[in-house]
């Protein structure tokens, strides 16, 4: 699955760096997140939990940040299990200055194996695209705040 947006914030490329690669301030953007774990400035695992239909559980991912370059791209890869299933996910970021702070112009590729693709792919995309649009949402406003 693919999803792609952009959304303008009210805040510098360079804050919206200081948090997206801040592995703490970045998974509380994540929705439903019960752990996290920090191995280094570029290695971080995240247990959350997942309702998809009749399937409820935790999943945990590990997230590398694959490239950075601050202040215009970022690109964070996921690698996962749980309930009987694997996740893989690549979230990409470009950010550009704009006249109200920036624009970030962002693509996120996700590939689910397992008992939650079995769920149904209708079921799957629906539910994903409501995560991913929390996430981003969740992201602008810890960025703001940041900015203040």
């Amino acid at each position: 699955m693919k999803f792609e947006g952009s959304f303008d914030l009210k805040a510098p490329p360079e804050v919206f760096f200081k948090v997206a690669t801040d592995p703490n301030k970045f998974s509380k953007a994540i929705p439903d997140v019960k752990k996290v774990t920090v191995k280094d400035k570029d290695n971080f695992n995240v247990e959350f939990t997942i309702s998809l239909g009749p399937i409820r559980g935790t999943m945990k991912v590990d997230f590398n940040y694959e490239k950075v370059e601050p202040p215009s791209f970022l690109s964070v890869v996921g690698k996962g299990s749980g309930l009987q299933s694997t996740v893989n996910v690549r979230i990409d970021a470009r950010v550009s200055p704009s006249p109200s702070g920036s624009k970030v112009d962002w693509s996120a590729d996700l590939t689910v194996g397992g008992l939650v693709a079995s769920v149904g792919g209708r079921l799957i995309e629906s539910v994903t695209k409501d995560k991913v649009t929390q996430i981003i949402e969740n992201l602008r406003k810890i960025v703001e705040k940041e900015a203040k």
